[in-house]
């Protein structure tokens, strides 16, 4: 799933999954705004981006309007921030298991 077609459709599905799941739009994502309430959905699409789907650095930020060091702190900081919060590793995995039963179907 890492190219054409299939490459564009799984990273916007992980985008819409993970704004849908906090109560988002896609564009909240994208927007420059560093506002806790919308970094933290966004480095979990980074995050998620980079671990199902292998994309770029480089990439994963034009998919974000950032440059790729941006997207280094955000996995990084979501790497961090699950190795210290159960719950939010919890989080990841529920969405992870959504994405797992739609590619199944």
């Amino acid at each position: 799933m890492t190219n054409g077609k299939n490459d564009h459709m799984g990273h916007h599905r992980i985008i819409d999954l993970v704004a849908s799941t906090f109560e988002l739009t896609p564009a909240d994502l994208i927007k420059r705004s560093r506002r806790p309430d919308l970094s933290l959905p966004r480095y979990i699409a980074m995050y998620l981006i980079r671990k199902r789907m292998n994309l770029s650095l480089p990439h994963i930020g034009r998919l974000f309007e950032r440059d790729h060091t941006s997207v280094y702190y955000g996995i990084n900081r979501m790497t961090a921030m699950m190795a210290e919060d159960h719950s939010l590793t919890m989080d990841v995995s529920a969405i992870e298991r959504t994405l797992d039963v739609e590619a199944a179907a």
